[in-house]
């Protein structure tokens, strides 16, 4: 077949035309960039450029005027319409300019030089909740306040001393947990690491001077318990950020026979609600802006850190800590609401009967059909080889 028999007839929205001379003209968007002092030049470049069909049409015959109405009229409709191309096919395209010639020497003719532009598509960016900016916005909300809510309750005068001393003692249990949670965490030859324990060090060392400043010293505290979320991987540092929203259940509480054991028992409950509400928002932090891999682990992770958020909201609203009361709140409700949106896009955990030992492959290739999957399967059933997973009960496998 030749280009004569895969040529057509010229049309636009319908009305025909005759073709004397047609270009196409393409090209590339983008900014040349051209630097003093350099003789390379840099393109930037910003996609295809829309495609134009420039035609040199004409309609002839005894009737050419009703072709020639006909055609202007297709050529002024709005929106875009079908062109039949005789060398290019059928394309989606706009008329963006025409003109017409007519002349009484060449009776009977009118004569278009029309340029279609390609209309393409209409495509809207397609809407998706950031997840991980609303939790992280939730977060820095409820640590601002609870550093500021610690500033305004918690109060260490001059006199007596052991006020002091019980915030000192206090804050070193504090910095010890944190400490332990680090060699759980951290390799020891890490300089991130490093710094961190000698901020720890620090920071006992002074706690006592330190607790009379007390927004000072609960910007501190606060930092020191959720930076050591940064040293750990996301799984361990949710882990330790739980136990120590926990810290300091065991300490006894006093008998409030005076105003000063009622100041002390004030600054007790503050310094522990800062350590705990701290650990929680950053709990909440790593919650609600990683990536799960079942429905059941998502759903795992949400009764975990509501749980905790809940008790925390609970104990804030008990001594009049207000403003942590209803930040903490933005925090249960915006990692709530995340987990339970990434939850409803993942697969679930089924149990597949396993009667007989065979390769993981056939496995991955009977459940997903995809073989590669092998070894998937056998980190999530405790196998030591993906070739060989032994008869038993049952697999526990993905639902896709």
């Amino acid at each position: 077949m030749s280009w004569r028999d895969r040529y057509r007839d010229a049309s636009y929205r319908g009305a025909p035309f005759f073709v004397a001379v047609s270009e196409r003209r393409g090209g590339k968007r983008g900014e040349l960039h051209q630097y003093a002092g350099r003789d390379t030049p840099y393109f930037e470049e910003l996609g295809r450029e829309a495609r134009r069909f420039p035609v040199e049409a004409y309609v002839v015959g005894e009737d050419y005027d009703e072709d020639r109405d006909r055609l202007i009229a297709a050529l002024e409709s709005p929106g875009s319409g079908s062109l039949v191309h005789p060398y290019h096919g059928t394309e989606n395209v706009v008329a963006l300019d025409f003109t017409i010639r007519e002349s009484t020497r060449d009776g009977g003719m009118a004569q278009f030089s029309i340029l279609f532009v390609e209309a393409g598509r209409n495509i809207f960016p397609s809407g998706a909740i950031d997840r991980a900016s609303r939790v992280l916005d939730a977060v820095r909300g409820a640590l601002e306040a609870i550093v500021g809510e610690f500033g305004r309750i918690f109060n260490v005068p001059a006199t007596p001393d052991y006020l002091g001393q019980d915030a000192e003692q206090i804050s070193r249990d504090a910095a010890d947990e944190l400490r332990a949670g680090l060699n759980e965490a951290a390799s020891e030859d890490s300089e991130a690491a490093a710094a961190y324990r000698r901020d720890l060090t620090r920071f006992s060392a002074n706690a006592h001077r330190k607790a009379s400043n007390a927004q000072e010293f609960g910007e501190e505290m606060s930092a020191l318990v959720t930076g050591l979320s940064g040293l750990a991987e996301p799984g361990k540092a949710f882990e330790l950020m739980l136990r120590i929203s926990e810290f300091g259940s065991e300490l006894e509480v006093l008998t409030l026979t005076t105003s000063i054991r009622e100041t002390q028992e004030r600054n007790r409950l503050a310094l522990l609600g800062l350590i705990r509400r701290s650990a929680l928002a950053k709990a909440a932090e790593l919650a609600g802006t990683r990536t799960f891999a079942s429905y059941e682990e998502a759903i795992a992770f949400r009764t975990d850190i509501t749980r905790a958020l809940d008790l925390e909201i609970r104990a804030a609203g008990a001594i009049g800590d207000d403003e942590s009361f209803a930040r903490l709140r933005d925090v249960f409700e915006a990692v709530a609401r995340s987990i339970t949106e990434t939850a409803g896009s993942l697969a679930q955990v089924v149990r597949l009967p396993q009667v007989e030992s065979m390769p993981g492959l056939v496995i991955g290739w009977r459940m997903y059909q995809d073989p590669l999957r092998d070894e998937e399967i056998a980190a999530r059933n405790g196998s030591a080889h993906p070739g060989f997973l032994p008869a038993g009960d049952s697999l526990e496998v993905l639902s896709a």
